[in-house]
């Protein structure tokens, strides 16, 4: 067990281009969200850091290969979270610390995170705006997420589509 007497859930485990493991799981007792780092191929795990975060989290990590290669991002529905609308975060120093949580254009909930071959990142899920509306999908994507100076990720050249 990675937390012994905690109940987790919402489990995501992802690795970057170094090889390093990552593992993001909510905490049941408060629907909080932490991320643990093995560097062994997941046989030992270092202490939780907190990522903010929700219920229904989601986590990507860019192996873009470029300057934001190794950035991580985390995502989870607004419903049953800490920071109301502001739904996703990053770590710009490989899960060390987490930023600020920000918004993300029309709220994907309970969907998923990826990040493309040129950094971009993308997030996609149920439009969750208002309600949690499972009769259109959406997807935001943000071409700046991965520049480290900007403060806001998903805000300035950030777009969305839906589908129903």
């Amino acid at each position: 067990m990675i937390d012994p007497g905690v109940f987790r859930s919402d489990p995501v485990l992802d690795a970057d281009s170094g090889g390093t493991f990552y593992y993001q799981s909510l905490n049941g007792n408060d629907l909080s969200v932490d991320v643990y780092q093995s560097k062994d191929g997941g046989a030992t795990w270092g202490p939780p850091v907190a990522e903010f975060g929700g219920d229904k989290n989601w986590m990507a990590i860019d192996r873009s290969g470029g300057a934001s290669d190794g950035h991580i991002y985390g995502i989870w529905q607004r419903f049953a979270s800490c920071c109301g609308s502001n739904v996703l975060t990053r770590s710009i120093d490989k899960g060390v610390s987490f930023q600020s949580p920000v918004p993300v254009v029309v709220s994907p909930t309970f969907g998923m995170l990826a990040v493309g071959p040129s950094a971009e990142l993308y997030a996609t899920g149920v439009d969750g705006t208002t309600t949690q509306d499972l009769t259109h999908f959406v997807v935001s994507k943000s071409t700046n997420a991965s520049n480290p100076a900007r403060r806001r990720p998903s805000q300035g050249d950030a777009s969305s589509s839906a589908a129903t």
